[in-house]
């Protein structure tokens, strides 16, 4: 079976046996995909996964790097290594060619705060005559009282 073969079985069973979301499957098959073509351009002797090892990992990552942002590296390797894991399970494969392969750090921002003017400022812009104005407000002072993310009020 061709890596490429592999590939799409493995979506395939992300998709009806594990259930994931459409849209982590597409985002796998983009890092899988990625992953095919470098090696049908750097190895194009591999005709299947078998043959893959840690040195072609480590030049895959080493190739990525200057290319993309260490959360991205992450994601991809997270999607071999998942990918790898399948194949193994499913007898395709002996050994884990990520598993020498360590994660990229990913530098961690911290958040920024309004000031208790910016706050007063905006929980008194709305216009208070208005429903939505009072509505905005509730808003703001529910976001301001509890602490919960924009995402988490939305859902509510």
């Amino acid at each position: 079976m061709t890596i490429n073969q592999s590939i799409q079985e493995f979506l395939d069973y992300l998709l009806k046996n594990k259930r994931y979301s459409i849209e982590t499957v597409r985002n796998y098959g983009i890092d899988l995909q990625q992953f095919d073509t470098f090696i049908k351009h750097h190895y194009s002797h591999f005709d299947n996964s078998a043959k893959i090892d840690v040195n072609c990992m480590r030049h895959f990552f080493s190739d990525m790097y200057e290319r993309r942002e260490a959360i991205s590296r992450r994601r991809t390797l997270s999607s071999l290594r998942s990918f790898f894991k399948y194949l193994i399970r499913y007898h395709q494969l002996e050994n884990d060619p990520t598993l020498m392969i360590h994660s990229p750090k990913v530098r961690q921002t911290i958040p920024t705060f309004l000031s208790m003017d910016e706050i007063s400022a905006l929980i008194n812009a709305p216009n208070k005559d208005t429903p939505l104005g009072l509505r905005d407000i509730l808003i703001f002072e529910l976001l301001y009282g509890t602490g919960i993310r924009v995402s988490e009020c939305v859902s509510i």
